[in-house]
């Protein structure tokens, strides 16, 4: 059986290089407002994500519950207002706002992790 660890990795590695792939795309291009833009990549995270991490990775028997949905999208909310001021910080600093959307893949997936763990899906 593969860890935990492991299926969370391998399932966020295709959702976050999928939603990075659009986020990168807003960016670059400045389709959206930077607020937005980092909403539509949390969106497209949280929807795939609620299944496949509580599916697959931590076998929930909770996911049609009223519990497990809040909270997860309490999280979600959470992320995204962490992104978005990493976002906010880099333009306020002149700093490439691309390499830090990068950046904060690896911090935001470990502290999901443990939110999801721990209070999301236990």
């Amino acid at each position: 059986m593969i860890g935990r660890k492991r299926r969370f990795l391998v399932a966020g590695l295709f959702n976050v290089a999928f939603a990075s792939f659009i986020l990168q795309i807003l960016i670059y291009f400045q389709l959206l407002p930077v607020a937005l833009s980092t909403l539509a990549y949390q969106l497209i995270i949280g929807i795939a994500g609620y299944v496949v991490y509580g599916k697959f990775v931590f076998h929930s028997p909770h996911l049609t519950s009223s519990r497990s949905p809040v909270r997860y999208c309490v999280l979600n909310i959470l992320l995204w207002l962490l992104n978005w001021l990493g976002l906010r910080f880099a333009g306020f600093h002149d700093i490439n706002q691309n390499i830090v959307a990068l950046a904060l893949v690896v911090p935001l997936a470990a502290f999901s992790y443990l939110i999801q763990k721990y209070f999301v899906f236990n």
